[in-house]
């Protein structure tokens, strides 16, 4: 059995889960989870609504880390028309 601590993240409590329980779940950081309380125990079950190849990127993009537009000047050719 794996024993973890509820931490403080804001306003949420969050759990940290090892990458071993990650990887033997086929769990990735962003997935989306069911939570519900059963008898007294926390049961977190994979959401099985598909989650998109580009929504899994997506979910890395911040402000910081987000490429800016760049401006190559006008079109110069008939790839772009």
């Amino acid at each position: 059995m794996t024993k973890t601590t509820i931490t403080a993240c804001g306003d949420c409590a969050t759990l940290c889960l090892s990458e071993s329980i990650l990887s033997a779940l086929n769990l990735r950081v962003g997935d989306s989870l069911e939570i519900e309380v059963d008898n007294g125990r926390i049961v977190l079950t994979p959401n099985k609504e598909p989650v998109s190849p580009l929504d899994r990127l997506m979910h890395g993009v911040t402000e910081d880390n987000i490429h800016r537009h760049i401006d190559f000047g006008p079109v110069a050719g008939k790839d772009m028309g």
